[in-house]
């Protein structure tokens, strides 16, 4: 946060009160409107958020921007216009996300989130609808990351070993990133409320990456689309699932040095019975 770059006096201001409601005064690149509000015996601090402006006003009158909130604080970020929608967007999901590493989800708060950026929590409000959206991009943020990892992964080395690369990348990648990666699983949506269909586009590409390792390590099972699907998601769950446990400190210690084991004696074990299945289904010559 910044501190307001221009501080007016009581002293500068004495023609406050001869200025009538609506007046329009330039200053610098800056139009002010004037509103005369009176109040009995004192004076408050009134800040103009589309410049860095701070006012101490005498006691007789106010000056306020029109539908801009009064804040108790000289220390704020003002509003400023070249802001888009868009930027305001990316910058509220990039604050949250900085917020959720340093505090994890208890230290998430709309507020929090708009003191950082240096707009008030209802334009947060007017951008994302609730809280719970917001976070849902921070996730979304961290989901886009993982693929990212994982698409890395998959052009690199033989098939054989693919899985298995790719259970370790999600792994290392949940450790690296352990207070956001948490959020998935603390994150609880309003009763009756699903996430949007993006957010599951996001988890699909996640599954993908491992149907597509899959078929190149068993390639009779591109035979049965909807079956190397399916075994895909019982993989990626799993290793889902043991991140969360391990991010969340839901594992006993024991299991986080063998996480990497645990996974490569699932994959093993698992990729060996589709294999069993493959065979058996295999048409006889």
């Amino acid at each position: 946060m910044m501190r307001s770059s221009l501080a007016y006096r009581p002293a500068r201001l004495k023609q406050a009160s001869k200025l009538q409601n609506g007046s329009r005064v330039e200053h610098g690149k800056t139009t002010l409107i004037f509103l005369n509000i009176r109040h009995e015996q004192y004076s408050r601090k009134v800040f103009f958020t589309n410049r860095a402006l701070s006012c101490e006003l005498p006691l007789s009158s106010h000056i306020a921007s029109r539908g801009i909130k009064s804040f108790g604080s000289g220390r704020f970020m003002g509003r400023r216009s070249r802001h888009t929608a868009e930027e305001l967007r990316e910058l509220a999901i990039q604050s949250a996300y900085q917020i959720i590493t340093e505090n994890g989800l208890a230290g998430i708060s709309a507020r929090a989130i708009a003191r950082r950026i240096g707009y008030s929590a209802g334009t947060l409000y007017n951008i994302f609808g609730s809280l719970d959206e917001l976070v849902l991009e921070v996730e979304g943020l961290l989901l886009g990351a993982l693929d990212r990892r994982l698409s890395q992964v998959a052009a690199e080395g033989p098939p054989q070993r693919q899985l298995n690369k790719l259970a370790r990348a999600y792994l290392n990648f949940s450790r690296e990133n352990e207070k956001v990666w948490s959020l998935i699983a603390q994150h609880d949506l309003p009763f009756k409320k699903s996430a949007p269909p993006w957010y599951s586009e996001r988890l699909e590409r996640l599954s993908d990456h491992f149907e597509d390792a899959l078929a190149n390590q068993l390639p009779l099972m591109k035979n049965n689309p909807k079956s190397l699907k399916q075994s895909a998601r019982v993989v990626w769950a799993a290793l889902h699932g043991i991140s969360l446990m391990s991010a969340t400190r839901k594992l006993p210690a024991m299991f986080h040095e063998s996480m990497q084991h645990i996974a490569d004696d699932l994959i093993e074990t698992y990729v060996a019975g589709l294999q069993d299945r493959a065979n058996r289904d295999r048409p006889s010559a």
